[in-house]
């Protein structure tokens, strides 16, 4: 799932959208060039991955005003259960929604991937959710 992640980062690289992601445009030509995507399947990416873009850009503003809120609640004497509630609902609410908007395009942007295309994909992935034990075993050295 991370690897369809960093797909629809490198769209969104590959063109003149903004990303409320790091990108490195290189790391995102390559994949790109990897999963061989044509332009057509980057257009369409773009344009299928738009509203979790966007929700994504809305949740990452208001997290800003969220953390302050509960910072303050938090440090506040005596504290306002109700209140400290309220916003970390608030948080998971964007959370989910969130969550919700990357199914919705991963299920969409994979119907646009060929088979060969699926199964680099599914290379990628399997690889990304093995780099926590490559990192660890670089660790330990």
């Amino acid at each position: 799932m991370r690897a369809l992640v960093l797909l629809l980062c490198a769209a969104t690289a590959l063109s003149s959208q903004r990303s409320p992601f790091p990108t490195n445009l290189e790391v995102w030509k390559r994949i790109a060039s990897y999963l061989d995507l044509t332009s057509g399947q980057l257009d369409a990416i773009l344009e299928i991955n738009r509203p979790y873009w966007m929700t994504a850009d809305e949740l990452y503003r208001s997290r800003e005003g969220l953390r302050e809120s509960i910072f303050t609640e938090t440090a506040r004497s005596p504290l306002r259960p109700a209140e400290l509630g309220r916003l970390h609902v608030e948080w998971e609410m964007g959370r989910r929604r969130l969550l919700d908007a990357e199914q919705t395009s991963n299920q969409a942007t994979r119907k646009l991937l060929t088979e060969t295309q699926l199964a680099r994909l599914k290379l990628l992935e399997e690889l990304t959710a093995l780099r926590p034990a490559m990192d660890q075993a670089i660790s330990i050295g």
